[in-house]
């Protein structure tokens, strides 16, 4: 996705390139909704792109909001 694209994706009802994949339903609402969730908990929604190649989404939360791994061998 280029700059524009990652912005009109992060935009409530928002869709980029829905005319190369008409077999795949959306309402636009994913991005948005998750990246308001994750600043409600102080966090931060960050995309890399670059087009025809891929994109890296990444997740980062403060330090107070993170559990630690509780997992017992």
């Amino acid at each position: 996705m280029r700059a524009q694209e990652i912005e009109t994706a992060l935009t409530r009802f928002g869709q980029v390139g829905r005319e190369a994949r008409s077999d795949q339903e959306g309402t636009g609402l994913g991005l948005p909704l998750t990246r308001d969730l994750i600043e409600l908990h102080g966090g931060e929604l960050k995309i890399d792109s670059t087009p025809d190649i891929g994109t890296t989404v990444s997740i980062i939360f403060p330090s107070e909001r993170v559990v630690p791994n509780q997992i017992e061998n």
